[in-house]
């Protein structure tokens, strides 16, 4: 159980840094408006995130941010959250899409046999599932 938990914790490790660092730098940019306004930097940065949503209410998202995410179509971001968490998310339940559709088609389209294959692959390799799986599905040396 350990190593399980272990090898999740590495599979998100990337976009957990880079939530960490947007999250450090949020602190450090309103630093400056929380020292005039003379407010605990906490208490600043819940009256910003406040007047952030409200401003969504009021207007929606922002029309700007989504054109330049290459990602993802711009009328679906027209409607959705698009905050550190909501990208977190898709980034990490997005990952290896193409390994799980490359074992699909290898399985002959059995999602059963697919995702049998993929567990024993991972489990067989618990420090680095995602290897395993690249190595059966391209067994080229």
């Amino acid at each position: 159980m350990r190593g399980r938990v272990e090898s999740q914790l590495r599979s998100i490790g990337g976009p957990l840094s880079i939530f960490a660092a947007a999250a450090v730098c949020h602190v450090l940019a309103v630093l400056p408006d929380a020292r005039v306004e003379h407010l605990p930097v906490r208490k600043y940065l819940v009256k910003w995130d406040a007047g952030w949503y409200l401003d969504i209410a009021r207007h929606g998202y922002p029309k700007s941010v989504a054109p330049r995410l290459a990602t993802i179509d711009p009328r679906y971001a027209s409607h959705v959250r698009l905050d550190n968490a909501a990208l977190l998310a898709r980034r990490i339940y997005s990952t290896g899409l193409d390994d799980f559709d490359a074992a699909f088609v290898r399985e002959e389209r059995d999602s059963r046999r697919a995702l049998e294959r993929i567990i024993a692959l991972a489990q067989s390799r618990p420090l680095a599932p995602g290897v395993a799986v690249r190595a059966w599905l391209d067994p080229s040396p």
